[in-house]
């Protein structure tokens, strides 16, 4: 058994579940299943995930557990070369899972995510433009709708 080294981000059970509803990397899932983060599988991670956004809601724990089984289930009989293949996992997550409600909100949001955070050091270097050495004591409102302006 592989174990890769402690690394938090990827402990996170919220990015193993994206990483399992992306309908697109099911080929990859079943060889990375028994692939441990810190001790702990893959599939553990993914049922931490249903745990924390279920909270104490143990209908709402069903139903994301059945609807996750299904689309599992599903994506297993996919073909590598699917209709769909060249949309963004949101958009397949839009048109074509209907089947799986309660799981579609969740990827949904997940997926719409950024990736990166280039969109924060982009907005920082607006207001590095507003908040120069020279203009130190722009009032915080002002600063706030000059750097809006700006990006």
């Amino acid at each position: 058994m592989f174990s890769w080294p402690s690394v938090a981000l990827i402990q996170d059970p919220l990015l193993v579940l994206a990483f399992y509803l992306d309908p697109f990397l099911f080929p990859v899932h079943q060889r990375v299943a028994a692939m441990q983060w810190d001790g702990t599988t893959l599939p553990t991670l993914r049922g931490r995930a249903v745990e924390f956004l279920a909270g104490d809601d143990a209908s709402y724990s069903l139903r994301l557990s059945r609807d996750l089984a299904a689309f599992l289930t599903y994506a297993e009989q996919l073909p590598v070369a699917f209709a769909g293949r060249d949309l963004h996992p949101a958009q397949w997550w839009v048109l074509m899972a209907e089947p799986f409600p309660t799981l579609r909100v969740v990827a949904l949001r997940i997926f719409a995510l950024p990736p990166s955070a280039a969109g924060r050091e982009r907005a920082f270097k607006r207001a590095k433009l507003v908040h120069t050495a020279v203009r130190n004591r722009l009032d915080p409102a002002k600063a706030d709708m000059q750097t809006r302006i700006i990006f």
